[in-house]
């Protein structure tokens, strides 16, 4: 697993594969990355405020990171998180990043 190309371009391809039909998905990874980064630095991206977000989607580890082990996904590459952020989306549609940045997906 792992996207080698992290290009801006070859993140939303990515995540336009995984969300065929959502394309509002590209716009909330956009504002949770703050401009489509999975990597800080070498580094996972972690959330600001919660470190226990991380990368593209910031999907919370304290939440997520049990059920991703059982999926078979890793959360912290990036195709990995991608799929799990689909897995999310799935089971709580678009409500599970309703509250972090809402105001900023709302009007794209």
């Amino acid at each position: 697993m792992g996207l080698k190309n992290d290009s801006v371009a070859g993140i939303k391809g990515l995540i336009k594969q995984y969300f065929p039909k959502e394309p509002l998905m590209v716009k909330i990874a956009e504002c949770e990355s703050i401009g489509l980064r999975h990597y800080v630095n070498g580094e996972v991206l972690r959330g600001e405020i919660v470190k226990e977000d991380v990368g593209l989607f910031q999907i919370n580890e304290t939440y997520w990171l049990k059920k991703s082990l059982e999926l078979g996904i890793d959360i912290y590459d990036l195709e990995g998180n991608i799929k799990m952020a689909r897995h999310i989306y799935d089971t709580q549609g678009l409500a599970a990043w309703s509250a972090s940045f809402k105001n900023c997906w709302k009007h794209l």
